[in-house]
């Protein structure tokens, strides 16, 4: 009892000297805001520090940046330094803080920009990023904070984790990536779509690409909803894949889960030995209507779907 006792009382000590009151981050706050030309075609990086981005489109050649930072005193808000390199082709912003900070501080940041601009590292941490109504490459990067991509035209690299990423009206190639997030929207390209812990939920014209649409997760389900034929591989474990085609679809399907089943609105190919009566199996190699690209779908403890649009 005498060991117990001093054990919790040593606890409770270390716990009361380590703790750090971080305060309230937003009360102390500074606005500011700066317009920078630069030509079509141009570049524009973002390294932010715990805080959110938000870009949108305007008719002008140039950037306008509004921004607040904020923190939880005063000195640690002059600490806290926006530098903007601006150049006609580039514009970088960069956020930079105190090595050691002991209190809540951040930057949020609203940009206008013109359409046809590429986004070279557009990077924050705590926070979420949204672009609207950018052509050109992009590739967008946070931590603990969602990704959200909507009407977009260009290469597109999206990575997070703890966040889901939404892809909505995009036209070019997307790589998506997030741990304990969903992946959802809808997109025209190549689609390469991972995740864990989380759904994959995506509707894709995939025509006239040479690569594959590839989905991979783990705990979440994946449905996806093709408008045309095109090489598919999606991976899950312990959930299901639903698969939507098109009724007059050519194409070639591999489907293969471990202690569930496989259903196929487009019914069994005559050599295919129906074990069940009702086109359900744990297991389809299988042609449909002429054959085509190689629809390849695996998962475990779930039930893969394939269904007629």
């Amino acid at each position: 009892m005498l060991l117990r006792a001093l054990c919790s009382g040593l606890a409770l000590l270390l716990a009361t000297s380590c703790h750090v009151d971080f305060g309230d981050s937003e009360r102390f706050h500074e606005d500011f805001h700066s317009n920078h030309k630069i030509e079509p075609g141009g570049h524009l990086s973002i390294d932010n520090h715990n805080g959110h981005i938000e870009i949108s489109t305007w008719e002008k050649d140039e950037i306008e940046i509004n921004g607040t930072k904020h923190a939880s005193t005063k000195e640690l808000l002059e600490d806290l330094k926006v530098d903007v390199d601006a150049t006609p082709t580039k514009v970088a912003i960069r956020i930079s803080k105190p090595e050691f900070m002991t209190g809540g501080a951040g930057v949020r940041l609203n940009l206008r920009v013109p359409k046809k601009l590429e986004l070279d590292r557009i990077r924050s941490t705590n926070g979420h990023i949204r672009v609207n109504g950018t052509e050109g490459p992009a590739t967008l990067e946070t931590t603990n904070g969602k990704i959200g991509a909507e009407k977009m035209n260009g290469k597109l690299i999206a990575r997070t984790t703890n966040g889901g990423i939404s892809i909505e009206g995009h036209a070019g190639s997307v790589r998506a990536n997030t741990t304990n997030g969903s992946i959802q929207g809808e997109m025209r390209g190549a689609l390469e779509a991972e995740t864990s812990n989380g759904s994959i939920d995506m509707k894709v014209d995939n025509a006239g690409s040479t690569s594959p649409v590839r989905l991979e997760t783990s705990n979440g389900k994946i449905h996806v909803v093709m408008t045309s034929a095109a090489e598919l591989r999606a991976r899950t474990n312990n959930s299901s894949i639903t698969v939507e085609l098109p009724a007059a679809t050519d194409a070639n399907i591999r489907a293969k889960t471990s202690n569930s089943r496989v259903h196929s609105d487009f019914g069994p190919d005559p050599s295919w030995d129906d074990e069940d009566g009702d086109n359900r199996r744990r297991s389809m190699d299988m042609k449909i209507g002429k054959g085509g690209p190689v629809i390849d779908l695996s998962t475990s403890n779930g039930d893969i779907r394939i269904l007629k649009r």
